[in-house]
């Protein structure tokens, strides 16, 4: 039994992009949301693309965009928020990469479809908040529509969801059918939850005929549920296989019983595991918690509840926003996969929020997060850098590769690596490298020389933030992250809390 609520969310994630125009100067003309909706062409609104460099980042990577065409041309770009462009405001994009293919990713479905009242609906969006640089959640309800005197649709309107600026071009998913009804023009009140102004998908549509993307876009769209389901399973990577694999052993009558648990749905014949782990992942987590205590107290054991909730909170929703940001964790993935990855910095208090961000990651094997200690004052000759950090890492390195005897003795591990080091380093895709964070030894010739000399290392600063100095290395990437850093220590609080309750009800 899967969740489509929450299966809709993330396959919408997973073909949401930030879009972005700049001039000549690089001065930053424009700014906005937009989706994928054939393999090279973006859906955004008009206003957010004015004449200049238009970009797409997705999935970490930044994309070369062409407007192939604004509808109107000529509207008023004055107002950033859009209030003052025409309908139906609308750009379509052709997007290319320059080097190699396109990423792989989702394409939304396109329906011309207006919902009922109070409906439930979403968006993915990248708020212009300063110091912020997410996409956030709007959980919306449909609540009417608004006539506009010569616009050949009524526009939507939604309430219930508070809808920043930026969010502008972002794609409106019917929760319960999945299809795409809409891009949001703006919101109706920046400091509430007034939800927005929507271009219906008919409008959009009837505007761009003579680029048939009715037609493209059936074509890209996923045809059948497995197609849909193979990307989900791809995105959520080895998280669902380690919950899938958990869940294989247990009863079915168990596995009845989280589901009604957890979704209040009573199942009528067997439950696959692997649907059941599809279940369990991006829920809330107090919602997740509701169902591993009821396997906890059948199984009178709290190890496999534990093990499960290890594996699957790194997908749950908290403060209704994901734990790991979606895009952050393949960001995450995209550096350890890249022959010589950036510095990353993950801005979370807690060391328990990076094991998520490694754990989300969709890739198919383990990584190992490996902190090392800080800086020290004696240096090492041959590379400049600390003598008890290079060896650290270095010690770490050969442990795939050959036996260290003694990894405390800096000698000996110093002449394996001479002779092992490049065999060593084919290993380093395997691991990410935590620096100390609050150490002030850890500057831009630090990051420099590691990365001189390790260039296959991930290396990662888990902290609120990074120095000036750190801020403006060349090669440093910050991930977007999902919780505020108050947020973040009550999740974690919430997440210990969790493990106890899980673990109370074998006892009871």
């Amino acid at each position: 039994m899967i969740d489509r609520q929450a299966y809709h969310r993330d396959a919408l994630g997973a073909a949401t992009v930030r879009v972005e125009t700049r001039d000549a100067d690089g001065s930053e003309l424009g700014s906005g949301t937009g989706f994928f909706v054939t393999e090279n062409w973006v859906l955004t609104c008009a206003h957010v693309v004015p004449d200049g460099h238009t970009r797409v980042f997705y999935d970490g990577q930044e994309l070369d965009a062409e407007v192939l065409c604004r509808d109107p041309e000529d509207g008023d770009f004055s107002s950033h928020d859009g209030s003052l462009y025409a309908l139906p405001d609308v750009a379509l994009l052709k997007v290319t990469a320059t080097t190699g293919p396109l990423p792989d990713h989702a394409c939304v479905e396109l329906q011309r479809v207006t919902p009922q009242k109070d409906d439930r609906l979403f968006a993915w969006g990248w708020p212009s908040i300063a110091g912020l640089s997410m996409w956030e959640g709007m959980p919306m309800d449909f609540e009417a529509l608004r006539c506009v005197q010569g616009a050949s649709h009524p526009l939507l309107k939604t309430t219930c969801g508070q809808v920043q600026p930026g969010a502008s071009g972002a794609p409106v998913v019917h929760l319960d059918s999945g299809v795409v009804i809409g891009l949001i023009k703006l919101t109706r009140d920046k400091s509430s939850s007034a939800g927005a102004v929507v271009v219906p998908t008919a409008m959009i549509l009837d505007a761009l005929t003579h680029h048939d993307l009715e037609a493209a876009n059936r074509r890209a769209a996923p045809s059948d549920e497995n197609a849909t389901m193979a990307a989900h399973r791809r995105r959520l990577g080895r998280v669902l296989a380690r919950v899938r694999d958990e869940l294989a052993d247990v009863p079915d009558e168990w596995r009845r019983s989280m589901l009604a648990a957890a979704w209040a749905v009573e199942a009528a014949g067997p439950v696959d595991s692997e649907d059941l782990a599809l279940a369990l992942l991006g829920i809330p987590l107090e919602q997740l918690c509701v169902a591993l205590r009821a396997l906890s107290g059948a199984r009178h054991n709290a190890d496999k509840a534990c093990m499960l909730l290890r594996y699957a909170a790194c997908c749950s929703w908290v403060r209704s926003r994901p734990w790991v940001a979606p895009d952050g964790a393949a960001l995450l993935a995209r550096e350890r996969d890249a022959s010589s990855p950036r510095v990353v910095h993950i801005s979370c208090t807690d060391g328990l929020t990076l094991e998520w961000y490694v754990r989300r990651a969709p890739v198919t094997t383990d990584w190992q997060a490996v902190p090392l200690s800080a800086p020290d004052a004696e240096t090492d000759p041959g590379t400049g850098l600390p003598l008890r950090l290079v060896h650290s890492i270095r010690a770490e390195l050969l442990h795939d590769t050959t036996r260290v005897e003694d990894p405390n003795d800096t000698r000996a591990v110093e002449a394996l690596w001479r002779r092992k080091g490049s065999q060593a380093l084919q290993h380093a895709r395997n691991r990410i490298f935590v620096l100390p964070a609050g150490s002030s030894d850890v500057d831009r010739d630090l990051l420099d020389r590691l990365q001189q000399q390790f260039p296959a290392c991930l290396f990662v600063i888990s902290a609120p933030r990074v120095s000036p100095g750190i801020k403006r290395f060349p090669r440093l990437v910050s991930l977007p992250v999902s919780l505020s850093a108050a947020d973040e220590e009550q999740a974690v609080e919430d997440y210990q809390d969790t493990k106890y309750q899980v673990e109370l009800a074998a006892n009871l």
